[in-house]
């Protein structure tokens, strides 16, 4: 493809015919002629970029004039999330909003697109998000997360819900499930998905028919992200990391998960003396239980006192996990190596603790993080 805003995301049809995408939409005539006499602006919340679904033929790849891509869906009454291809390459389920405004999240819907003649139906139609849609084996459901309707789905757990194809009545799936799922497919033996439990991540898989949930990534203690599964279901690729490993591309079988790591970008740190990385838990001033990650000097002397850096996650829902990782923001490294501890606290609202422990910010913010914060700096100090 050769198109003037770039593309999004993309999927091949199952039957490997066409490839379906969403772009955003380019820039009218309108605003290229305002831009040049007024210089750039926008009006908030008045005008926005709206992003459609595309499909474009790879068969004529390769040639001096690329394949002219076919538009999908257009107009402004909704802006395309993410989609997912039918099994039998005819159908497109996509989440929509009515604007890409941030403030709009919760106008999210499901809908379903026959690919011949263009048509869409809106096959979802919840109060609150619904999003990331995944057709089941044989095309005649659709699994998705949503927020159910809940007023507060911001700090409460998304739930994974199944839908007739043709629209009718949700069915919910994951309620008993404490953290937000992040949908990844549906095989023959079940819906998988990754999710996060406390700092560490992993591969599920959920029965549709009884509710029923397996962790199937171990050992528990690590983080494993990103992942791929194989057609047959019986293989995945992933990232996995911890405490020390730094992130390297991994495949198993899913029966055993039994990890084989492929690349060895690690090995670019064996010359550095590198921190180490522990998770430590204290009781904040009420009681909550906060776990953090303490970094320690590679020559750390337990005898010998250290200047304490804290260094807190945004978010307030983002969450520090014990993995080796490159430095994103402060140097942290650096500071261990001229003789620094430095603590990372995952404050209550932090993802991965479940909703309970996500709901103890609510009329609380700046006030109860504080106090996670300061306390985790004095169970150190004592």
């Amino acid at each position: 493809t050769k198109v003037e805003t770039g593309v999004n995301s993309m999927a091949w049809s199952p039957d490997g015919k066409l490839i379906a995408f969403t772009m955003s939409e380019p820039e009218t005539k309108a605003s290229k002629e305002r831009k040049e006499k007024y210089g750039e602006f926008e009006v908030v919340q008045g005008e926005y970029t709206f992003t459609h679904l595309w499909t474009v033929d790879p068969a004529g790849a390769g040639s001096e004039k690329l394949p002219e891509p076919g538009r999908l869906t257009e107009g402004t009454t909704f802006t395309v999330g993410g989609f997912d291809w039918a099994p039998d390459s005819r159908r497109i389920a996509f989440s929509a909003a009515k604007d890409p405004d941030l403030g709009s999240s919760d106008t999210a819907d499901i809908y379903v697109l026959n690919v011949a003649d263009k048509t869409c139906k809106k096959v979802v139609d919840t109060k609150g998000p619904d999003t990331n849609p995944r057709w089941s084996p044989d095309g005649t459901q659709i699994a998705y997360e949503t927020s159910n309707a809940r007023e507060f789905y911001y700090y409460t757990n998304s739930i994974l819900a199944v839908v007739p194809a043709e629209g009718g009545a949700p069915h919910l799936l994951s309620e008993a499930f404490d953290e937000d799922p992040s949908l990844l497919a549906w095989g023959p033996d079940g819906i998988y998905f990754s999710a996060s439990q406390r700092t560490y991540a992993h591969l599920f898989r959920l029965n549709a028919a009884t509710k029923k949930i397996e962790r199937l990534s171990q050992p528990e203690s690590r983080v494993y992200f990103g992942f791929s599964l194989t057609a047959d279901f019986r293989q995945a690729a992933f990232s996995a990391s911890d405490a020390a490993t730094y992130p390297e591309l991994n495949i198993s079988s899913l029966a055993p998960f039994a990890p084989r790591r492929l690349t060895s970008l690690g090995e670019q740190l064996k010359d550095w003396k590198l921190a180490t990385r522990e998770l430590i838990e204290w009781k904040s001033a009420d009681g909550t239980a906060i776990e953090g990650v303490l970094y320690k000097p590679a020559d750390f002397d337990a005898s010998k006192k250290y200047p304490l850096l804290v260094v807190i996650h945004g978010g307030p829902t983002g969450v520090d996990r014990a993995v080796l990782s490159g430095d994103q923001y402060y140097p942290m490294e650096k500071f261990a190596a001229k003789g620094a501890l430095i603590l990372r606290p995952n404050y209550r609202g932090s993802a991965g603790y479940g909703e309970k422990f996500r709901a103890l910010n609510v009329r609380n913010l700046g006030v109860g993080d504080y106090w996670d914060v300061i306390s985790g700096v004095d169970f150190l100090i004592a």
